[in-house]
C-alpha cells in the first residue's frame, strides 16, 4: 500500500504545492492574504494526512473475509430466504459484487449491505475519507479567498511597490547627484556669507552649520548620538576660526561617510568592528578631530578668525596687511599642520574603505607577506592609490577655500599670495600618502590583528581560539589613527615652513 506520498497525490490540481509546504498559487503581501494562505496550507496538509491514514488503514482483506463480503447479498436476499436460488439471481448478485471496489452499498440494483461495525477497518477507512473530504473543501474555500484578495489589490499600490523595489534608473541617479550638488552648493554659499559680515555672524553661522552637520550625520547613520555631540564641538570650533579650515573639515566628513557606507555589507563580513552605516562614536570623532580643532582655535586667536595666506607677508604689503614675522611663522605652521592632519585622516580613511574591495591580495607593509583582507598594516595598490587621492582632495579643498574666502580678498597683496600657493595641493597629496603609510606601519607593529575561526572575521583583540596574524596588543585602532595623523601634522608643518619662505 502507498505511504504518505499517495495522500499528496490524491489532492486536486493546485494543492500539491500547498501540501508540500510551497507557496500558494496567488501570492499577496497583505496580512489577510498571508492568513488565508496559511489556512489553505493547513487544510491541505490535514487532507493529505487523512488520505494517508485511509491508505495505510485499508489493509487487504483475507480470503474468508472477501468470500463473506462477496456472497452476503445472495444469502441475505429475499430470493435466497425463500429458496429461490435461480442462476439469474446468482448471476446478478455476482455481477453486482464484482464492481471496482468492495463496497457495502450496492450500485442501486440490489439491496444495500449492512453498515460496518464500529472499530472495524472499514469504519476507520470511511472516517478517514470523510476527514479528507472536509479538509479538501476547506482548502478550496481558502484558495477562493486568496484569489479574491489578489484581485482586489489596488493597481496603483502594486505599481508603487514595483517602483520602490526597482533599481534606480540612469535619470534617477543623475537626479540624486544633482540634488547632492545643490545641497553642497547651498552649504558653500552659506559658509561664504557668514564669513563676510563680521565675527558675530561668523560664529553664529558656525554654530548653525555644526548643528546641521551633526544632525545630518545622526539621521543618516554616519554618527552615533555621542559622535554627533562631539562633531558639534569640533565643527563649531573649526568653522568659526577659519573658512578654509571649516571647508576642509566638512569635505573630509562628507566624503569619508559616503565611502564608509559604500559596499558596507561586503566589508562588514571581513572586520569585527565594522559598524552598520559607518557610525562613528565620540571617541572616533575626537581621535580624528580634537588635534586639528585645537590647531584651528589657536590659528583663530593669532589671526583674528580671518583667512590669511601662508608664508611671510609680501614685500609690497601695506602696514595694515603686514604681520610680525613670528606671527606669520606660527600661522604657517598651524595651517600646515591642520592640512597634514586631515590629509592623513582622509587618505587613511579612503584607503581603509576602498582597499579591502581590491581584487589583489593584501601584503603586510613590514614583511610584504600575503595577509587576509582587513588586516591592519596590509596594503594594496588600490589602497595606496586611494590614500593619494584622499590627500590630494584635502589639499585641493584647502587651496580653493582659501581663494574663495572673503577675508583673503581684503588686500591685493594677500590675494596675490593666495593665488600663487597652489603647492598646497601636492603637499596634501604627499601628506595623504605618508600618513597612510605611517598608519599601516603602526598597525602592523603595535596594533594586534587576529583571525577568529568561529566568526570568520578579523579581530583586534586576543582571545580563545584567535589566530595571531600581526602586531602587538599595545594600541587600538583609534590610538593608531590619532598618533599617525599627529606625526603627519608635525612633518607637514615643517615642510610648509620650508616651502613658504621660513
Amino acid at each position: 500500500m502507498g505511504g504518505p506520498a499517495n495522500g499528496f497525490q490524491s489532492l486536486p490540481p493546485g494543492l500539491g504545492s500547498l501540501a508540500a509546504g510551497g507557496p500558494p498559487p496567488a501570492s499577496n503581501s497583505t496580512s489577510a492574504a498571508a492568513a488565508a494562505s496559511v489556512a489553505a496550507r493547513s487544510a491541505a496538509l490535514e487532507a493529505a494526512t487523512a488520505s494517508a491514514e485511509a491508505s495505510t488503514t485499508a489493509a487487504p482483506p483475507s480470503y474468508s473475509e472477501h468470500y463473506r463480503r462477496a456472497n452476503t447479498p445472495f444469502y441475505h436476499s429475499p430470493d435466497a430466504s425463500s429458496g429461490n436460488g435461480s442462476p439469474s439471481s446468482s448471476a446478478s448478485t455476482s455481477s453486482s459484487s464484482s464492481g471496482p471496489s468492495l463496497s457495502h452499498v450496492s450500485n442501486g440494483s440490489g439491496p444495500s449491505s449492512p453498515a460496518p461495525s464500529p472499530g472495524s477497518d472499514a469504519a476507520e477507512v470511511s472516517a478517514a475519507l470523510a476527514r479528507a473530504q472536509a479538509a479538501l473543501e476547506r482548502a478550496e474555500t481558502s484558495l477562493d479567498d486568496i484569489q479574491r484578495l489578489s484581485s482586489s489589490i489596488d493597481a496603483a499600490a502594486l505599481a508603487s511597490l514595483a517602483r520602490a523595489t526597482a533599481p534606480p534608473t540612469r535619470w534617477q541617479k543623475l537626479l540624486s547627484l544633482a540634488r547632492s550638488l545643490i545641497i553642497l552648493g547651498s552649504l558653500a554659499v552659506a559658509m561664504l556669507a557668514t564669513h563676510a559680515f563680521g565675527l558675530g555672524v561668523q560664529w553664529a553661522g558656525a554654530a548653525a552649520g555644526a548643528a546641521l552637520i551633526a544632525g545630518w550625520g545622526l539621521r543618516s547613520g554616519s554618527l552615533a548620538p555621542s559622535g554627533a555631540a562631539a562633531a558639534f564641538v569640533v565643527g563649531c570650533g573649526t568653522l568659526g576660526a577659519s573658512l578654509r579650515m571649516g571647508a576642509t573639515l566638512v569635505a573630509f566628513f562628507l566624503s569619508s561617510s559616503k565611502l564608509t557606507a559604500y559596499k558596507h555589507e561586503m566589508k562588514e563580513g571581513l572586520e569585527e568592528n565594522a559598524k552598520k552605516g559607518g557610525q562613528r562614536t565620540w571617541v572616533q570623532v575626537l581621535c580624528n578631530g580634537l588635534v586639528p580643532t585645537i590647531l584651528a582655535v589657536a590659528y583663530g586667536i593669532l589671526a583674528g578668525c580671518v583667512d590669511l595666506p601662508l608664508g611671510p607677508p609680501a614685500a609690497s604689503a601695506t602696514a595694515a596687511a603686514a604681520l610680525e614675522p613670528w606671527r606669520a611663522a606660527w600661522l604657517t605652521a598651524l595651517m600646515g599642520g591642520f592640512l597634514g592632519y586631515y590629509a592623513c585622516c582622509c587618505g587613511d580613511t579612503w584607503a581603509s574603505e576602498l582597499g579591502p574591495l581590491s581584487a589583489d591580495t593584501p601584503r603586510l607593509i613590514t614583511t610584504l607577506r600575503p595577509v587576509r583582507r582587513g588586516t591592519n598594516g596590509g596594503v594594496t595598490l588600490l589602497g595606496l592609490s586611494a590614500s593619494i587621492m584622499g590627500g590630494m582632495f584635502v589639499g585641493l579643498v584647502f587651496y580653493l577655500a582659501g581663494l574663495a574666502s572673503p577675508t583673503l580678498w581684503i588686500f591685493k597683496s594677500q590675494r596675490a599670495l593666495a593665488v600663487e600657493q597652489w603647492r598646497l595641493i601636492p603637499l596634501g597629496l604627499v601628506a595623504g600618502l605618508v600618513g597612510s603609510a605611517l598608519d599601516s606601519l603602526l598597525g602592523a607593529t603595535v596594533q594586534f590583528t587576529g583571525f577568529d575561526p568561529k566568526t570568520q572575521r578579523i579581530v583586534g583583540r586576543p582571545g580563545p581560539g584567535v589566530v595571531h596574524i600581526a602586531g602587538k596588543p599595545w594600541l587600538d585602532n583609534n590610538a593608531v589613527n590619532a598618533l599617525s595623523a599627529s606625526l603627519t601634522a608635525v612633518l607637514t608643518a615643517y615642510v610648509a615652513l620650508k616651502s613658504f619662505g621660513f
